[in-house]
């Protein structure tokens, strides 16, 4: 992608996030409300389902990087679409004795989904360049939230006039299609190194760039408890407005403006754009605090609107530094490693917020839910605020970075909003006279 931003690997990758997304969006949304209806509104099976949905992704994501080492990542992407199949055609089969196997759906679909991510992101990081990671990132969201917009809507009228098995056939067919999508994506270089923890540790997470890993790392924690959040939400829409056509209409009106929103500050080429990240999650807490007051249909959408547009411009941030930082501290060999920890912490985040909310899923109080949403309200606020420090570290390793390029004159850079390296630069080299 060096030359061409749009060539056979992108179509192929971009087509294959549209695609996935739909699987995601059903699983995700529709599933976790159809066992939430069965369940008469206890959602101690949805609890149950992510508990060990994210323990099942802590586990076997690491071990799937050790694989994705030894095999190419292009055929491991392919073997796990095409395990999503079986597991799609058994979620069809069960119907609503589905209730009955949460726990055994929530592994094998996460077992897959662990190789599915360690193997797209791997080749994510290796086919796009580095100076298009921003541009990839942007059109990747873009193409998600367009199927988002699309798809919930859809999928919600017809589970209310029809079934939820009918949408599970449509899927499958979905899961076929993304299976073709994996041929148009070039195989990617075998990786000749071991899968060496120890050795990225000592690598990066040490000196003067352990403090950038460290504010990523934890902002990750924090991101993870954050995106649990928005599963509590799914199921306070489900409980106030009772039909899925209402949740699929919700989704793609939160998705269309999230979509515009990151648009819209595609434009912005500002090196220090992150300083709006502060008020971003403080109007984001504030609608969390309004819905903790008065869980009603219109505080529901507001919280909705602003958890999804505004953050999704500090998502966006996240995913750049997150590619970014493991290229701008020239470790890019350890990047398998790099994904593997990171994903590690978004997953115990997952994980924290879930195991809360199975311990006290045996009761339908009302202010168990305002608890919960006051959690993740701290959540939301801490993401916010080590997302601007960390993006303020990376800044300075992105000038470290600048720097040492201009003296040796090489070619590589590394994901930034704008060209945010070279006019930091500007700004922090002497000036001779």
């Amino acid at each position: 992608m060096k030359k061409k931003k749009f060539d056979r690997n992108v179509i192929g990758l971009l087509s294959n996030t549209a695609l996935h997304q739909i699987i995601a969006i059903y699983m995700n949304t529709f599933l976790v409300a159809h066992i939430l209806n069965i369940s008469a509104g206890n959602f101690h099976g949805v609890a149950l389902y992510y508990v060990i949905a994210y323990a099942t992704m802590i586990v076997f994501y690491s071990a799937f990087s050790f694989i994705a080492t030894k095999l190419n990542k292009t055929i491991l992407t392919r073997i796990a679409v095409i395990l999503y199949a079986p597991i799609l055609v058994t979620i069809a089969a069960l119907g609503a004795n589905i209730v009955n196997y949460v726990a055994l759906i929530a592994f094998l679909y996460n077992l897959v989904n662990a190789l599915y991510y360690v193997s797209i992101n791997s080749i994510s990081n290796e086919i796009v360049h580095a100076k298009n990671m921003k541009t990839f990132n942007t059109y990747s969201s873009v193409v998600g939230s367009l199927t988002s917009i699309i798809i919930p809507i859809t999928f919600g009228k017809i589970i209310d006039t029809s079934s939820l098995t009918v949408i599970s056939v449509f899927v499958i067919i979905v899961c076929l299609l993304e299976i073709a999508t994996t041929f148009l994506i070039q195989k990617t270089k075998l990786s000749h190194n071991k899968f060496d923890l120890k050795g990225y540790y000592k690598k990066c997470y040490s000196g003067s760039n352990k403090k950038s890993f460290k504010l990523l790392f934890f902002g990750q924690l924090l991101n993870g408890c954050r995106d649990a959040l928005s599963v509590l939400v799914t199921i306070l829409i489900v409980l106030t407005f009772k039909t899925n056509t209402s949740l699929g209409a919700i989704s793609s009106f939160i998705s269309l403006a999230s979509i515009s929103i990151l648009v819209i500050t595609d434009k912005i080429k500002s090196p220090r754009f992150y300083k709006c990240f502060l008020p971003l999650t403080i109007i984001t807490s504030l609608s969390v605090l309004a819905l903790i007051f008065n869980v009603n249909k219109i505080a529901i959408i507001i919280f909705n609107v602003c958890y999804s547009s505004l953050l999704a411009i500090i998502l966006r941030s996240y995913s750049v530094r997150r590619s970014g930082l493991i290229r701008a501290v020239d470790k890019k060999e350890y990047i398998l490693e790099h994904q593997a920890v990171s994903e590690l912490f978004l997953n115990i985040g997952r994980m924290i917020f879930f195991t809360i909310l199975l311990s006290v899923s045996f009761t339908s109080d009302i202010w168990i839910y305002k608890l919960l949403l006051a959690i993740g309200m701290v959540c939301i606020l801490l993401f916010g605020t080590f997302g601007y420090l960390g993006e303020k570290e990376y800044e300075k390793v992105l000038i470290q970075r600048e720097f040492k390029r201009q003296l040796t004159k090489t070619d590589d850079v590394v994901p930034s909003y704008s060209n945010r390296q070279g006019e930091l630069l500007l700004t922090h080299l002497p000036i001779k006279s």
